[in-house]
């Protein structure tokens, strides 16, 4: 008869990874994302709407708009959509 050795099972004793708590409430992985990754994309879409808040009044002012009323109109569609 032929005898066979039977690897016995690993144990795998590491801690269990901690996840964070923006990875428990979004399911990042779950989405295919990182922390990081929703971290830059937060931070270029506030880079991105500071500078539109800021240069559309004036080029819609370059023609011909009130540059206040530009402004408000640049600037409620955003406040609006927070709520």
């Amino acid at each position: 008869m032929e005898s066979r050795k039977s690897e016995a099972p690993t144990l795998d004793l590491a801690p269990p990874l901690e996840t964070s708590w923006l990875e428990r409430i979004f399911k990042l992985k779950q989405h295919g994302s990182t922390v990081k990754t929703e971290m830059i994309a937060g931070v270029t879409t506030f880079i991105t709407m500071a500078y539109i808040i800021f240069v559309n009044p004036n080029i819609m002012a370059d023609a011909g708009i009130d540059h206040g009323a530009a402004f408000v109109a640049t600037s409620s569609p955003p406040r609006w959509a927070a709520c």
